[in-house]
């Protein structure tokens, strides 16, 4: 599975199989649905990958596991190489693991019920 790490800029173009995480803040790791200056764009060269990135994503931000490498004394960050390899190294954990993919299903019924309880 390849996939590139960009920091995004506005105006930047957008790629079709790509996602966006926040960079700064206690939040930096956590999916976004829209770009924001401080945020950083995940590309993948399918939409397989993509499924499977996010996933991953949303379970390292949800386990927290960013937190041990946030760096800053006022608002910290998360350093785009501590991301690439956070994300490389759980793709190495979950290969050859199909129950990782089952949890896709459920991941999405929770991040739908999460924004129907949003005011």
């Amino acid at each position: 599975m390849q996939f590139t790490v960009k920091t995004y800029s506005p105006g930047q173009l957008i790629h079709p199989f790509n996602f966006f995480v926040l960079s700064k803040g206690l939040n930096s790791g956590k999916l976004i649905s829209e770009p924001c200056p401080n945020c950083y764009q995940i590309i993948c060269l399918t939409s397989e990958d993509k499924e499977t990135l996010e996933l991953l994503s949303f379970c390292l931000w949800q386990s927290k596991v960013f937190y041990k490498d946030l760096v800053g004394s006022v608002i910290p960050f998360l350093r785009i190489g501590d991301l690439r390899k956070a994300l490389h190294e759980a793709i190495e954990h979950s290969k050859n693991k199909p129950e990782i993919h089952q949890l896709s299903g459920n991941i999405q019924k929770l991040n739908e019920l999460e924004e129907q309880y949003r005011p």
